[in-house]
């Protein structure tokens, strides 16, 4: 998933900042990265919630689609069920009664 990917390159960004701002003298790097892993973070908190937004979406859909066919079905089944036997027979063979 996304945002499994996105916390793993915000907390490496994070790493990163912190032993380079140790072992460097150049401080601007570390304060690059720090807040290159900061913004990965807090785009979690905003593509998240857009993600489940889509999986529920989907989700409802698809239980409007299988509702929909069932309810299809049942009203072809009543139809059927509303015939009498005879006009089964006569408009299979051909006859009108």
């Amino acid at each position: 998933m996304l945002w499994r990917y996105i916390v793993k390159k915000g907390i490496g960004l994070f790493l990163f900042a912190a032993f380079y701002g140790a072992l460097s003298s150049q401080k601007i790097y570390s304060l690059v990265f720090g807040g290159l892993g900061t913004v990965t973070f807090i785009s979690i908190f905003i593509l998240t919630p857009m993600e489940k937004s889509q999986n529920a979406l989907s989700n409802l859909v698809q239980v409007e689609i299988s509702f929909m066919n069932h309810f299809e079905q049942m009203s072809l089944w009543e139809t059927f069920a509303m015939t009498t036997p005879r006009q089964t027979t006569c408009t299979q063979s051909g006859q009108h009664g």
